[in-house]
């Protein structure tokens, strides 16, 4: 059938429907009385409004009514069902309709004249027979089971994302599929086998859930399933044994062995809505007595039932012990459902906490709750669990108590009210009988009042008369729901005492009791015309009268009834209160600038007693600036809170005459539209009588009514909201008037309207704010489309904001749509496949063509660049002014035809041969550090082999992540890029940047001869990798911080930039093309830009020819609201192919790509790691499956990652953050995940946040080594350790080899292996993710400012090439000119080692045989260290590397005679008489020389204990040598040197 418009119908047919019973409801849903609805726009992109459901309708009612009472909006068709249909759900559009019905059927025939009803934009859609079975399988599906829908979620899914298909074709494939994924599970459910299950104690109840939800109970033993993965449970009260995906696929049986024993401590059970202290854990806390257990249940049901009082909201603070024995294996979690509706599941929980809280388990109210504790433990081949269930039972309270005497006098108690608190004295007049004034908390409860034997109902007022008679206890019962609350009221009467008061100079009189209640009185008129008050009070209580006069002055005195002096005669009161504040102004803060920045009005003067301020809804800061003639000043008001009631008041004592203003905490509420009152109180203590004069100044609080968030957007576009000014842009709250300027073709802007989000007032359920757009509710979204009506004229959009708990308040908002002519410009680019880039230039909203087309506006401002890689690029400002264009110089009248030809760029001279092992952040292109190089696996096997500072500090000034270039690394800091030796550590080249980075986090990028730098204000600066002289500057447009790595794929870059968490920023795509090699700081032009709100942060992208993937921040502060999302864009044109929202928190890491699973995975600051898989569909790539999977850090608080996953082999690795980012050891951890399970294998502690990411090594994993891979990261916390972690596949818990012992605050913990830890001044924060080389060398920098290299241990050194010289004089320096040395590594790896060797400082001697050559000992390789472990499970840092050296063999010409003696070598010098023994002594020895004349005669000796020089008599005939020992032995044979 031809699809039609919604027409408007005749008038008599209007006029009958409104005859017809306004509130007709819709038949019970079942009764068969339903067609089928659906509804989608589709002018911009498709958007199903209303996904296919069943319409119910009553008998009698027309399709229109039956519309009116869905729950779906349906605009206009509200005022009269004859109009237009303009606005579905909210979303405005031009809906036309269709179904199985005639061309002639209208929205007023019967409901049951028709079976489909479809809404949508195209005039052409038929209901055809494809699309009745489309709707109705997707509507029928709404009707299924959970598990069902469960089953068949990915066909429903797919179904109503392509809803309702491109072709006849399409349509019915997806009602196909849909109904065949739902046919094959539910006849997956007919064919069922028999599992026994054995269970280790009979009488169990036995279930079984499969993967979907559905629960299969067991008869007997024995379950009947169908083929599927199931968890299999059996239970005995709180016992329970479970099996997790057992796979069913025919007959088979299953064990299970339930816990015995008693885990919980149940005896030890307590709960109190508070604790008294955060010190000993000792239970004394637990006093309060509000929540009372019933021991009774809990013996008999392992239940404990507290009885909360309705009264109470707020946190509640159970102790759960388990018993006597328990290890830390049994984990305990706790599950309940907020008061908001969310469930808490399975949450960690501290056992025999005093501190550990259930928030929000209950509210104001007889809303009862249920929270579940469990243990857990793994054993016995299941998982064992026991529970003990916490029922909070809701009692009834009183809300108020008033006792009054027989002559209506309110009696004081002992204590003030409180509905918690349930024994009162009374001391009172005597009287007869008293009346009780009472109200309930809760509507419903009932009261009963006993007083002896006898039984009182109240009044319907409250109100109840109870007899006394001497002292008498009366019991007030409060009952509802099965509990009830007692009150004892214990009445003592005494003879009354009656006090006579005279208003000499006062208005007004007030005797209050101790609580505060006002009294009764009589009064007598007396000759002189003054009034005599007579109170009847009772004896030794306490009372106080306050006086005023003309309202705001007064006098106060307290007293005791049965005070003698009062008695006998009259209180005479005067008020001698007087003007007494000199200042008074309140401000926005405490800084003097900001006194009296809000306004008093009328304007303080001391003679002025109320006034009023307005201050905005958005903050609760206020603060007061006071002076008086008195220094006693208190600022008094009723309190406003989410915790606790306004009463009692807040009673603040002001300091007089502070130069900075005093806070009133909690006289106002964020986001609030409660107003309040504040008394400012200035008082003076007259001794003289006694009493206290003071004087009142009241500041009624109003409040400024604004909205959170003001956007509009057209075509999911932003559009530019201009303030008042005209040119200032974006909303802020102390403006209501705006302008947005659009295409006159515009069919409508898309607001986002949010209110203010502060938490409710305590014992209220909302903020109370509601707001309108032109009339029309704002919905709960904040989203509503808002239609223009064509033409050029101008229109206004007009905003309502108001507040139920601020009577009167109201603000208005408007937006002036004003409306711009729109002309089609389509250009002809030359070389083809050249991109055009325009946007426009305010909102920075991009233009996209149809085709080659652009619809642009005259009278905008437009920025445009055609640009293709090998190209020179063409950018600049775009203008269109009464039919000319003009554009990079050139005008053009004819629209059509614009043409722009690009010239080929010249050759840049770079050198593209060079080789990079390690040439961006991650390493290669899959942004996957997996690497095949023998990395150092244990401590004593390592070494640091050099730290070169370079840079300062850890912010601009620092030094930048490393990456390997042509054999050297490439790092940058402050404003200078270097080459550095990657085996000395020495600076071998530098250059000069335009600017410094933000914060030197991330690293340089290489390709294709060109090194990538991110700097500070939204730039990319390209580098010769050689030279390093400029190339290019790119600057954003929205500037920024550049923090993401830069990817390069296909001749193009790709990077984003951040402009704080709620700011838009530029997510850019840049040629690598130098377009002009002769300028080196030429301007770069983006190939195109996609701008985000919230931007990009550590977010590096995944790209290649066709599509780029890249995380985004979510615009929020904070970590937890679902609004993070990953973006797939077209590579070359940034068309927006698909948008993955949902995703908690900020994604900072990078998109890693996995070709074993092919997909690409990422982590958020949420706590989210992440899977998404791509799929293609005619030619284009579109999002597929999005997975998420939570993190843990074993506390309640958020686990943050910002590491970048490390894929291999099925699993993932990913550092995580404890509860405090730079808190040691609070939860910070490696995880390890198993891909297939799509679960956490196990975690392992680190003392610091591992906040980079890490490189894993199969180096290992070969045979020998059983499969094992290593993975290692750095802690981001002092001193920066670099940990190893050992894994497999299938491993399920931490390797038990791979752990370090670590001490902290008394406790130890079994960290992640450290593999080195660098000591001062090394020792530092490190954010930093660690690079290899070829060799295993790990290179890396920390926040001391030190770039540095860690690898293998020598081993040994071998002469390759010996030196060009090897014959010396005695005297000359060691030259090594021409040597060439290998060193060998414990980890096997051989490698030239000569630049790293240091020789001798001093000149060869005469018997010099070799020079030593020494690995290392000069420059930044000064100094080698590394971890030895210290026999304890422990490591110790900073043990110093001794390398083997390396002896080269020289010849020293010499006329010395030489004599060898043990290890010792001695030479003479007969030409100047000198002995020089070389070597070295064993312990003990001693060399004896001696020296003889020619007759034999000894003429001289000397002796020697180490080596050196000694002088000896030249003119000897004969000189011996002896080596002794300890004990005068020779060692050896002497020696003659001289005969």
């Amino acid at each position: 059938m031809k699809c039609k418009r919604t027409i408007a119908a005749l008038l008599l047919l209007a006029m009958l429907l409104s005859c017809l019973p306004l509130g007709v409801l819709a038949a019970e849903q079942g009764s068969g009385n339903y067609f089928y609805l659906s509804a989608q726009t589709t002018h911009t992109s498709r958007k199903l409004l209303i996904r296919p459901a069943k319409v119910y309708y009553a008998a009698g009612e027309s399709i229109a009514q039956a519309l009116l009472n869905s729950g779906y909006s349906f605009t206009e068709l509200d005022a009269q069902y004859s109009k237009m249909i303009t606005r579905i759900q909210n979303v405005s559009g031009n809906f036309t309709f269709c179904g199985d019905f005639p061309e002639s059927v209208t929205l007023l025939e019967q409901a049951d004249s028709i079976r489909f009803l479809y809404f949508s934009e195209d005039t052409a859609a038929q209901m055809t027979d494809a699309l009745q079975r489309l709707m109705q399988v997707t509507a029928d599906y709404l009707d299924k089971p959970a598990d069902v829908q469960a089953a068949a979620k990915t066909a429903y899914d797919d179904a109503l994302a392509k809803y309702p298909g491109q072709t006849d074709t399409e349509t019915a494939a997806l009602a196909d599929e849909l109904s065949s994924a739902i046919k094959r599970y539910e006849d997956s459910l007919t064919e069922q086998y028999s599992v026994t299950v054995t269970a280790s104690e009979p009488d169990c109840e036995i279930t079984a859930v499969n993967e979907y939800g559905r629960e299969f109970s067991a008869s007997g033993n024995t379950l009947l399933l169908p083929r599927g993965t199931y968890t299999i449970a059996a239970r005995i009260q709180n016992r329970i044994a479970s099996r997790k995906d057992v796979t069913v696929s025919g007959p088979d049986s299953v064990s299970l062995t339930l816990p015995t024993g008693s885990w919980f401590n149940e005896a030890g059970f307590q709960l109190s809505r508070t604790y008294e202290s955060m010190g000993a854990e000792d239970g004394s806390r637990f006093t309060d007595g509000l929540c009372v257990t019933d021991a009774a249940a809990q013996q008999q049901a392992h239940t404990v039932i507290a009885q909360i009082p309705d009264a109470y909201a707020g946190e509640l603070y159970p102790h759960v012990p388990k018993a006597a024995g328990m290890s830390n294996e049994f984990a305990m979690t706790v599950s309940y459902r907020k008061t908001d509706g969310s469930a808490v599941t399975e949450q960690e929980f501290a056992a025999g906490s005093y501190v550990t809280p259930l928030r929000d388990a209950v509210r104001l109210g007889t809303e009862g709750n249920e929270v579940v504790f469990r243990l857990s433990r793994e054993a016995e081949g299941c998982i064992q669990s026991m529970e003990l269930k916490l029922v909070l039972a809701r009692v009834p309270t009183l809300k108020s108590l008033r006792v009054e005497n027989a002559d209506g006098v309110v009696q004081a108690a002992d204590l003030a009210f409180s509905p918690l608190t349930q024994t009162y004295t009374y001391r009172i007049v005597d009287t007869a009988a008293v009346k009780l004034r009472l109200e309930t908390t809760t509507a419903g409860s009932t009261i009963t009042v006993t007083s002896g034997n006898a039984q009182y109902t109240p009044d319907t007022d409250g109100s109840v008369r109870v007899p006394v008679s001497g002292n008498t206890d009366i019991l007030v019962t409060v009952a509802s729901g099965g509990y009830s609350m007692v009150y004892t009221l214990k009445l003592q009467p005494n003879a009354g005492k009656n006090v006579r008061f005279i208003l000499v100079d006062a208005d007004e009189l007030e005797i209050r009791n101790k609580n505060g209640e006002v009294l009764g009185y009589t009064s007598e008129k007396n000759y002189d015309g003054t009034v005599t008050y007579t109170y009847t009070l009772v004896p030794k209580e306490k009372y106080s009268y306050v006086a005023t006069k003309d309202t705001w002055y007064h006098t106060k005195k307290t007293f005791l009834a049965d005070d003698d002096s009062a008695a006998a005669s009259a209180y005479r009161i005067r008020v001698n209160a007087g003007d007494w504040m000199q200042t008074l102004a309140l401000g926005s803060s405490s800084a003097s600038g900001n006194k009296g920045n809000v306004a008093l009005s009328p304007a303080f003067e001391a003679g002025t007693h109320r006034y009023t301020a307005t201050v905005s809804d958005a903050t609760n800061a206020l603060y007061v600036w006071t002076g008086a003639e008195w220094t006693n000043i208190t600022a008094i008001y009723p309190v406003q809170s989410t915790s606790r009631d306004e009463l009692p008041a807040e009673e603040l004592l002001l300091t007089d005459g502070k130069e900075t203003g005093t806070k009133l905490p909690e006289a106002l509420l964020s986001g609030s539209g409660h107003g309040n009152t504040v008394t400012f109180r200035v008082a003076q203590y007259d001794s003289g009588n006694d009493v206290t004069n003071y004087v009142d100044y009241a500041v009624e609080l109003r409040r400024a009514l604004s909205l959170r968030v003001l956007s509009v957007s057209r075509d999911g576009e932003t559009v530019p909201l201009y303030r008042s000014d005209g040119t200032t842009t974006g909303y802020i709250r102390t403006e209501t008037a705006y302008s947005v300027q659009v295409p006159a073709a515009a069919a409508s802007l898309e607001l986002t309207v949010l209110l203010q989000s502060g938490k409710v007032k305590y014992g209220e359920t909302g903020t109370g704010y509601a707001a309108s757009v032109n009339g029309e509710t704002l919905p709960a979204d904040g989203q509503i489309s808002v239609p223009l009506h064509g033409g050029t004229g101008d229109e206004t959009i007009r905003i309502v904001l108001t507040n139920e708990y601020a009577p009167g308040a109201e603000t208005v908002y408007t937006i002036q749509v004003r409306k711009a002519q729109t002309q089609q410009v389509r250009f002809n680019v030359t070389p083809s496949g050249a991109l055009v880039y325009i946007y426009e230039t305010v909102s920075g909203s991009r233009v996209w063509p149809e085709g080659d087309t652009f619809a642009l506006c005259e009278g905008f401002s437009y920025q445009c660049a055609v640009t293709k890689n090998g190209y020179v690029g063409k950018s600049g400002a775009l203008t269109l002014e009464d039919g000319v264009l003009s554009f990079c110089g050139n005008t053009y009248t004819e629209l059509g035809r614009i043409s722009v030809a690009l010239d080929t760029a010249k050759p840049d001279g770079l050198r593209h041969e060079l080789t990079a092992y390690w040439p961006s952040f991650r390493g290669n292109d899959q942004n996957n550090a997996v690497t095949a190089a023998a990395t150092p696996i244990r401590a004593e096997e390592g070494t640091l082999y050099w730290a070169a500072q370079i840079g300062k500090g850890h912010s601009s000034g620092a030094v930048s992540n490393p990456i390997l270039v042509n054999g050297e690394l490439v790092v940058y800091a402050g404003t200078t890029i270097l080459r550095v030796d990657k085996d000395t550590g020495e600076v071998l080249k530098t250059g000069k940047m335009a600017g410094a980075s933000d914060f030197a986090i991330n690293g340089p990028t290489y390709a294709d001869g060109m090194l990538l730098v991110g700097l500070a204000k939204g730039r990319i600066q390209a580098f010769d990798a050689v030279t390093l002289e400029s190339l290019w500057i790119y600057t954003d447009p929205l500037l920024g911080q550049a923090n993401c790595p830069i990817t390069v794929a296909d001749g193009y870059a790709y990077t984003g930039f951040w402009n704080t968490d709620e700011n838009n920023a530029s997510f850019v795509c840049l040629s690598l093309t130098d377009e002009n090699p002769d300028t080196p700081d030429e301007a770069k032009t983006a190939s195109w830009r996609h701008v985000q709100t919230g931007g990009f942060y550590w977010a590096g992208a995944y790209a290649c020819r066709d599509f780029v993937l890249v995380g985004t921040d979510d615009g929020q502060n904070g970590c937890t609201s679902e609004t993070g999302e990953i973006l797939l864009l077209d590579a070359k044109t940034g068309e927006l192919l698909g948008r993955q929202g949902g995703l908690r928190g900020d994604v900072r890491s990078s998109i890693c790509y996995d070709t074993k699973t092919d997909a690409y995975y990422a982590a958020s600051k949420g706590g989210e790691f992440i899977q998404i898989r791509l799929k293609q569909e005619n030619g284009r790539w579109k999002l597929g499956t999005c997975r998420t999977l939570l993190l843990e850090n074993g506390t309640d608080s958020t686990p943050m990652s910002t590491s970048t996953p490390v894929v291999y082999n099925g699993r993932a690795y990913i550092g995580v953050s404890g509860s405090s980012q730079f808190g040691q050891y609070s939860g910070h951890n490696i995880t390890v995940i198993d891909l297939k399970e799509w679960e956490i294998a196990y975690t392992v502690p680190t003392k610091g946040y591992p906040q980079t990411s890490g490189l894993l090594t199969t180096a290992y994993e070969g045979e020998d080594h059983k499969g094992y891979v290593y993975v290692y990261f750095f802690d981001n916390y002092t001193p920066g350790i670099l940990r190893v972690l050992r894994d497999s596949a299938g491993q399920d818990k931490p390797d038990t080899v791979y752990r370090t012992a670590e001490l902290y605050q008394g406790k130890s913990y079994s960290a992640a292996y450290a593999l080195f830890t660098p000591v001062k001044p090394e020792a530092q924060y490190a954010i930093c993710s660690p690079v290899v080389d070829e060799n295993g060398t790990i290179y890396f920098k920390n926040d001391s400012a030190c770039l540095m290299a860690f690898g293998s241990a020598l081993k040994g050194m071998t002469v390759v090439t010996m030196p060009e010289k090897t014959e010396y004089e005695a005297g000359e320096m060691f030259a090594p000119e021409g040597l060439s040395v290998n060193g060998e590594f414990v980890n096997g790896v051989t490698r030239d080692v000569t630049k790293t060797l240091t020789f001798p400082t001093t000149p060869v001697e005469e018997g010099d045989e070799t020079a030593s050559a020494a690995f290392g000992g000069s420059g930044a390789m000064s100094r080698m260290y590394h971890n030895t472990p210290d026999g304890q499970g422990g490591m110790t840092a900073g043990i110093e590397t001794r390398s083997p050296a390396l002896e080269i063999p020289i010849r020293v010409r010499s006329d010395a005679v030489t004599g060898r003696l043990g290890g010792l070598t001695c030479l003479y010098f007969s030409e100047r008489g000198t002995l020089r023994v070389k070597g070295s002594f064993e312990s003990g020895q001693m060399l004896v020389a001696a020296c003889y004349h020619a007759s034999g005669r000894m003429t001289l000796t000397r002796t020697l204990t180490e080596t050196g020089e000694v002088t000896l008599d030249e003119s000897s005939a004969r000189i011996r040598l002896f080596l002794l020992d300890g004990s005068g032995k020779l060692v050896c044979a002497a020696v003659a040197v001289k005969e």
